[in-house]
């Protein structure tokens, strides 16, 4: 049966990734060789045009984020050259948006200011899909993810019921798995994890969160199976082999 092998991962924020676990996640997709990598979402953190409160000793532009963007871009690419690539915008790259709408909305619509732009996505012949947008593939939903709920898989959960499908999201940066059972079928919903740093600003010690990504298989009449991957201490492991940098 012909069977089709992606990778999802999600929530990397560079240029807070976390470089151990980032690695460690290319050397891993390197071996493993899948046909497609979707890329769920803050893959850019986009920390200069947050509204949030900033700590002004991060004094890094826009354009200093993007070429370290790019360059993570660039990386997967070398790590996975025969590999279709696809980019989900997430709510950090969906501030530039808002930024222009908020500060500049004279500026909206210029080619090249967007998301798609200034990562070079055309380019780089990258599949892009905007914020607004979830996608599906054959039976499962992939999309960043919208709200944030307080557990494990409960963010996966929400999405999959409103969705009413299988679904797949980011956004929790956490890791965890929600089926859900009636009379006439099963839904399944994942968490996929983050490759963040685990040292955020503005959460008091350590936060809830995993690091790690999905692997998604898919076969015939749109059938698939999902494990997800944990990345831990710059190492991760699959099927009981151990990929670091």
């Amino acid at each position: 049966m012909t069977r089709e092998l992606h990778a999802v991962l999600g929530c990397i924020h560079v240029p807070y990734h976390d470089k151990g676990a980032t690695r460690a996640v290319l050397a891993a997709l390197r071996r493993q060789k899948p046909d497609v990598i979707h890329l769920l979402g803050d893959v850019a953190d986009c920390y200069t045009i947050s509204m949030y409160n900033k700590d002004p000793a991060r004094k890094f532009l826009l354009v200093d984020e993007a070429r370290q963007v790019t360059t993570f871009l660039d990386r997967a690419r070398d790590a996975v050259p025969g590999a279709r690539f696809e980019f989900y915008e997430g709510n950090h790259e969906d501030r530039l948006r808002r930024y222009i709408w908020a500060k500049c909305p004279e500026l909206a619509k210029l080619p090249g200011l967007d998301t798609r732009g200034i990562y070079g996505l055309t380019e780089r012949n990258i599949g892009f899909h905007d914020y607004r947008s979830p996608v599906r593939i054959g039976q499962l939903w992939l999309h960043h993810g919208e709200a944030i709920r307080k557990y494990a898989g409960w963010t996966a959960r929400a999405a999959m019921l409103k969705t009413g499908g299988n679904v797949m999201v980011a956004h929790s940066h956490r890791q965890g798995y929600a089926p859900q059972t009636t009379w006439e079928h099963t839904l399944q919903g994942w968490e996929i994890g983050c490759l963040c740093r685990l040292d955020p600003e503005y959460i008091i010690g350590r936060p809830d969160w995993q690091q790690g990504f999905a692997l998604l298989r898919l076969g015939r009449e749109a059938q698939f199976g999902v494990d997800l991957v944990r990345a831990v201490r710059g190492k991760c492991w699959i099927g009981g082999e151990e990929y670091k940098p």
